[in-house]
């Protein structure tokens, strides 16, 4: 064993906290994320939500994070499992900018097996598109941050 006998263990940091923005906000000073959403559990959420307005899209968003809350409150103790899976419904999935996966891409691979090469390519293109539709927004944001920091040396 090269790990000098230790067993390690992993584990998915989606079921407490996929978006470490606190810890990463306070490790290198930073206050904006771009997030790249490709959960499978969460794509269908954040697609219908981008078709709602903003207003829709906020109540829909509480209402799920309310009702998983209420769940895992109410749920016995033998059921807690179930209740830190409901941990990625109560967690906050979107960043100040958001690349999302077209919905037809990331429906055809699943979620539970590896993509194939081919899988891999499409998603990855994909992936690219959506990125380059959000570079002006990651642009403004900083060209904002730089004059914030030239005004702080001034």
């Amino acid at each position: 064993m090269g790990d000098g006998g230790l067993e390690r263990r992993w584990r998915d940091g989606s079921l407490e906290m996929d978006l470490p923005t606190q810890t990463l906000g306070e490790m290198f000073n930073c206050n904006h994320t771009i997030v790249s959403q490709a959960n499978p559990h969460l794509l269908p959420l954040v697609h219908l939500q981008k078709q709602l307005s903003s207003r829709w899209s906020n109540i829909v968003e509480a209402e799920l994070k309310h009702r998983a809350r209420v769940m895992q409150w109410l749920l016995p103790e033998w059921a807690a499992p179930l209740g830190r899976a409901l941990n990625l419904f109560t967690q906050t999935w979107d960043g100040d900018v958001t690349l999302l996966v077209p919905f037809r891409a990331a429906s055809a691979v699943s979620p539970i097996m590896s993509p194939t090469q081919d899988e891999q390519l499409m998603l990855m293109h994909s992936g690219e598109f959506a990125a380059w539709e959000k570079l002006s927004a990651i642009e403004c944001n900083c060209s904002v941050e730089a004059t914030l920091d030239a005004c702080m040396a001034a």
